[in-house]
């Protein structure tokens, strides 16, 4: 009788029972018998055992209303925080709270970007999914508590125990998976590793083809594009920053035109509308060190797109190529000496005056130029504002880019690089539309920009006047660029200066020769018109360089030979055109090094190192 009011009475202020497991009939005789200390050490190991036991069965869980989370007890045992760990991870996963960001722990916020799940910042979802309960030595019993800072650092310690989900990015919209289904689901999509989070209702995805590309295009079709296939990269840019997110890869898009108020920022904010984002745009930072920092923090954040506004001259850069080719970025995380390898799904965007990608771009970046073709571009009167109606018609323009996605057929014409997935949909879509008649204007393949850009890239100018001026002074023979510089000036070959000039000169009217290593490096192997600069072995007298002519095409070995009907006479025996009489290859390059002092003419250090040799 007494235990059962006992338990009662525990139940009624959420503590527990310690039944005496001591000789006598209740605590107060063992009090009499061991004293206060010993009788207080037998009531915490009943109380603890209790504990223990409950926490081996993981605890019942409270009864939740509807919408609330189920809570679990969680005992603060000492000595079994690793089951715990354990426990709290495993429940953090299965409620889908924490996410896996390229090795680094991130939540979702309310707007959808991802933060790091900080020590802190992982206390209030321990505390909605668990009641934390410590034992209180003084009263005897397990009181409710706050889940110590301690518990949720060993979280993020405990890599070898994380079970969270990958996450590859955040959708804001419906989105079509790769086998043609739709992630129209709110939360995390086990498929794809894309959390979608959006609230409300969808607009209707529109069965008619023709009022899809009516939807999608409106609010752009006033731009003035130079050519056909600007408009199409216009539509692949489109479509590319509904579809971003499912993406590995995708290329990067310039919008340049040749003044200002032409309407590329407006194709730009477009663009990152559709993508889920705002129409905010931003710089990409003045030095290498600031724009890394900025792209891997904007990454971090799990931003849908980027719009850089207004930059001008040449686009490059080592860490924006690598986000670009790249399905994982990686860096070391503000403040700590961990790094982690982010997820590079997000649509890239630049825009400019006559801006243009550096080589290191071209061919990953499609450009999309725009030109009104007047003297005031931003006196120019339009029908709508393409910002303002693609916010109001949001939804509706997502709905008509995946119905253009679906009608897309399958394509082999040519291929970007490595975006096999974005050449797949994006450009097989716009490729459909061009074929079956239904573009709203004059479209071409939007690969025919990167083939235009190449044409046009500077810096393949620039190093193919070094390159020409050099094999026709040097030929094939190693020499530093010192002596290259000193040859060049001794036969006062101004085409070449000139062309060093361009890239390495500075304000004494000299070559830099450490400026023009440097270029060199950054081009080493790069074959342009037929040559190609290679580097040599590093002496005490610098780094030899050469340039070899690889032909225009830049092919090991010639063509296979054909069979043809060319005999005259009935003669079939041509020994021409017998089988196997195929062309050789080209023989590979004498491995022949010329000292880079006197070029092969000879000189003592030549004789005592043995090492170049004419």
């Amino acid at each position: 009788m007494g235990q059962k009011a006992a338990r009662v009475a525990a139940a009624a202020v959420h503590g527990q029972v310690a039944i005496p497991n001591v000789e006598g009939d209740d605590w107060s005789d063992a009090y009499v018998r061991d004293g206060a200390s010993a009788t207080r050490t037998a009531i915490e190991a009943v109380t603890v055992a209790n504990a223990e036991e409950l926490a081996g069965e993981s605890v019942a869980e409270d009864e939740a209303q509807p919408g609330e989370v189920e809570r679990v007890q969680l005992m603060l045992i000492s000595g079994k925080w690793p089951e715990l760990l354990r426990t709290v991870i495993g429940r953090l996963t299965a409620k889908r709270e924490v996410f896996d960001f390229g090795g680094t722990l991130v939540r979702i916020d309310s707007r959808g970007n991802t933060y790091p799940a900080s020590a802190h910042a992982l206390l209030d979802p321990v505390e909605r999914l668990f009641e934390i309960k410590r034992y209180d030595g003084r009263s005897g019993s397990w009181a409710a508590s706050k889940l110590p800072l301690e518990f949720a650092q060993r979280i993020l310690a405990a890599r070898e125990a994380w079970q969270f989900p990958e996450l590859n990015g955040v959708t804001r919209h419906r989105i079509m998976r790769p086998g043609g289904t739709l992630l129209d689901r709110q939360g995390y999509d086990d498929q794809t590793g894309l959390y979608l989070h959006h609230q409300g209702d969808w607009a209707p995805i529109p069965n008619d083809i023709r009022e899809a590309i009516q939807t999608l295009w409106f609010p752009l079709s006033q731009m003035p594009f130079i050519s056909p296939a600007d408009a199409g990269a216009t539509m692949a840019l489109l479509l590319t920053a509904v579809q971003r997110p499912i993406l590995p890869l995708s290329p990067m898009f310039i919008i340049s035109a040749p003044t200002f108020g032409s309407g590329k920022t407006h194709i730009g904010i477009v663009a990152k509308l559709l993508a889920g984002d705002d129409k905010s745009v931003t710089s990409l930072g003045a030095s290498p060190e600031e724009q890394q920092k900025r792209l891997f923090s904007t990454l971090l954040e799990g931003t849908p797109a980027v719009l850089w506004d207004n930059l001008s001259g040449t686009l490059g850069g080592d860490d924006l190529a690598a986000v670009i080719t790249s399905e994982r970025y990686s860096s070391r995380l503000l403040g700590q000496s961990a790094t982690a390898k982010i997820p590079t799904r997000m649509l890239l965007m630049a825009t400019g005056i006559n801006l243009i990608p550096a080589a290191d771009l071209t061919r990953r970046t499609l450009t999309i130029r725009v030109d009104p073709k007047v003297e005031r571009a931003e006196l120019r009167q339009f029908n709508i504002d393409p910002t303002e109606w693609t916010q109001v018609h949001l939804g509706a323009m997502q709905a008509a880019a995946i119905a253009i996605l679906k009608y897309a057929r399958p394509h082999k014409e040519g291929s970007l690089g490595s975006f096999n997935a974005w050449n797949d949909s994006v450009r097989a879509a716009v490729l459909t539309l061009i074929e079956d008649g239904l573009a709203p204007c004059p479209m071409a393949d939007p690969l025919d920009v990167v083939s235009r850009e190449r044409a046009t890239d500077p810096e393949a100018e620039d190093l193919s006047a070094i390159l020409q001026g050099w094999h026709a002074l040097i030929g094939e023979r190693f020499i530093t660029l010192k002596d290259l510089v000193e040859k060049a000036t001794f036969n006062t070959d101004a085409e070449l200066l000139g062309a060093l000039d361009a890239v390495a000169g500075n304000s004494k009217g000299s070559i830099n020769i450490r400026r023009l290593g440097k270029y060199l490096r950054r081009h080493e192997n790069r074959i342009v018109e037929g040559l190609q600069v290679m580097k040599g072995r590093e002496t005490h007298l610098g780094v030899a360089w050469k340039v070899t002519n690889q032909g225009l095409q830049g092919f090991k070995g010639m063509f296979h030979s054909q069979r043809e009907n060319c005999q005259t006479n009935g003669n079939t025996t041509d020994s021409l055109y017998m089988a196997g009489e195929n062309n050789p290859a080209n023989p590979a390059n004498p491995n022949v090094q010329v000292c880079p002092s006197c070029s092969g003419e000879g000189c003592k250090w030549c004789h005592d190192t043995g090492i170049l040799t004419s």
